[in-house]
């Protein structure tokens, strides 16, 4: 067994792993530290460059919005034309259709004019002359005697004088007639639905002959009708067949058929009660105006 001098120094325990480790944690401490200020750094940065595209953002919405803002000021223009649509579309509601249906119940045989100048004959409420039974009736008021009796003579060369019966009354203020028109209470009938002329009434037709013959300036209408059986056009053309077979009839038996107006009114002017059979069967007639016979 040895012995240490006095003299040797006793060694001391070994603090060179102590200094490291405080090495160590003081480099850990600025590692993290820098890391610290690089990431704050790079924040800054990052956040800078978030900034500068936010307001590149920004512009580029500004630029897209803008034109898209400025769409509407275009819209009334394209709103516009809509409002020629229902101008457009309201043209064929002015179609005259109203206008063709009018003209409708005028008879296909007979001049506007003529059947104008019939309804107005019989519209007229006193009738100056009338014939009836074969005999003329003169009414109304005449300026004097002398006028009256010039009638009188006219018709009594057409009809003989014992077939005239004047029944004038004298006013100074009354106007001269002039061409009165001879309305003739006779009529022809038809049977119902029929265009045939009854034998029975051909005497009648054969006076309107010869009464045509014996004086070119005399003209005669025909006026006929029908009862309401049937439907308002079937009895208008039916009326108008009537008034055609009365002309046919005179025409034939050399009458010029321009001395002949024709004109059918269907049901439109009853004489009898549709209601029953006699007013139906006075309904289906065919009367006549003379005009020309009084001068």
């Amino acid at each position: 067994m040895e012995i240490e001098p006095p003299d040797a120094p006793r060694p001391g325990p070994d603090r060179t792993p102590a200094a490291l480790a405080v090495l160590i944690v003081l480099g850990f401490l600025l590692l993290g530290t820098a890391a610290i200020v690089l990431s704050e750094t790079s924040d800054e940065e990052t956040a800078g460059s978030a900034d500068a595209v936010d307001v590149e953002v920004a512009a580029a919405v500004e630029t897209t919005v803008a034109p898209t803002t400025a769409a509407p000021t275009t819209a009334p223009p394209t709103t516009a034309p809509t409002t020629e649509a229902p101008t457009t579309t309201a043209a064929p509601t002015t179609t005259a259709a109203p206008a063709t249906t009018a003209a409708a119940p005028a008879p296909a045989d007979a001049d506007a004019t003529t059947v104008l100048n019939a309804q107005a004959l019989l519209a007229i409420d006193v009738r100056t002359a009338v014939f009836s039974g074969g005999q003329v009736f003169l009414r109304g008021e005449v300026p004097s005697q002398e006028v009256a009796d010039v009638i009188v003579a006219r018709a009594a060369a057409v009809l003989g004088e014992e077939n005239v019966i004047a029944e004038y009354t004298i006013n100074p203020q009354a106007p001269v007639p002039d061409s009165a028109p001879l309305f003739v209470d006779d009529t022809i009938l038809f049977e119902s639905g029929s265009t045939t002329i009854n034998p029975a009434f051909v005497p009648l037709l054969d006076l309107g002959t010869a009464l045509m013959l014996q004086n070119p300036s005399v003209r005669i209408t025909v006026i006929a009708h029908t009862d309401s059986t049937g439907s308002a056009d079937f009895n208008l053309a039916l009326s108008q067949q009537r008034a055609d077979a009365v002309r046919e009839y005179w025409t034939d038996a050399g009458i010029d058929p321009s001395r002949i107006d024709a004109v059918g009114v269907g049901e439109s002017a009853p004489r009898g009660d549709n209601l029953n059979d006699s007013g139906r069967s006075a309904n289906r007639r065919a009367e006549f105006i003379v005009q020309g016979i009084l001068g």
